[in-house]
């Protein structure tokens, strides 16, 4: 079709990337929460609440709302994102 953008054209969009990766970002961490009894009664490291808990050594709830306000914060790029993939169609 005339004027439509390529696959390929949209790979290189910063804001395609962006948009990527923030759904991305907020998809792993959302599952990191929701998972996260299961991980830890499999002893799994990866989990991001836990790897946060760890490294600033927080209470579970303390760690889980970082997360959740990352997740936040990460859904705001997101919006803004699509407006410019949007616009760039």
């Amino acid at each position: 079709m005339a004027g439509e953008r390529s696959p390929e054209k949209r790979t290189t969009n910063g804001a395609w990337n962006e948009l990527c990766a923030a759904a991305s970002d907020i998809t792993a961490w959302c599952n990191d929460i929701y998972s996260l009894a299961r991980e830890q009664a499999n002893n799994e490291s990866t989990n991001y609440v836990t790897v946060l808990r760890h490294a600033h050594s927080l209470a579970e709830r303390d760690a889980i709302e970082q997360v959740t306000d990352r997740i936040t914060r990460r859904l705001h790029n997101l919006r803004k994102a699509e407006g410019a993939v949007l616009a760039s169609m």
